[in-house]
């Protein structure tokens, strides 16, 4: 099963909710899930990152985020379900047939 995580924010872990989606994804690579996280932009490079990055259009942090996300549609599609951090990201991937909703 592939899943994909939709967090603003991930590696590197600086606070509760990244060390929260972390754990999730630890006790979820007990059951040989593929796991790519979708998080914006921040140079972090890692095989299981995809960075999402905003429009050059000047706009919130959290807006061009989820504008980003939207550029990524066809790797979001291949995903078996979307696992989504936050409420504000849900909007770009409420299409998704598996998406998840998740609040710390």
């Amino acid at each position: 099963m592939k899943i994909g995580h939709i967090a603003y924010s991930y590696k590197p872990l600086s606070g509760g909710a990244e060390t929260y989606l972390s754990s999730l994804i630890r006790v979820l690579s007990q059951y040989s899930y593929c796991q790519t996280v979708y998080q914006r932009d921040n140079g972090y490079l890692a095989n299981d990152i995809v960075l999402v990055k905003p429009p050059k259009l000047k706009m919130p942090k959290l807006l061009g985020y989820n504008c980003g996300l939207l550029c990524h549609i066809n790797e979001l599609k291949q995903e078996d379900c979307l696992i989504v951090n936050y409420p504000e990201h849900f909007f770009p991937v409420f299409w998704h047939r598996n998406a998840i909703l998740l609040s710390h």
